[in-house]
């Protein structure tokens, strides 16, 4: 009876770790997750700000030749 409560308790304490260590995994996942659509948001802002400035360069040079 002792050796099936034991096996038990320790059975109860792999699982309780497995998940501990599955969701600091998911939490890490999750955290890389917004920190790449943080990336991707500054970068796609920097080349849109990119694209208006020298497309704005572009006309000013046209009406200077025009």
């Amino acid at each position: 009876m002792i050796l099936i409560f034991h096996l038990f308790n320790h059975i109860s304490i792999s699982l309780s770790s497995f998940c501990i260590k599955f969701d600091a995994l998911f939490r890490q996942v999750s955290e890389a997750k917004i920190a790449v659509s943080s990336a991707y948001d500054t970068m796609a802002l920097f080349w849109s700000t990119m694209f208006v400035s020298k497309t704005k360069l572009v006309i000013r040079n046209y009406v200077k030749i025009v």
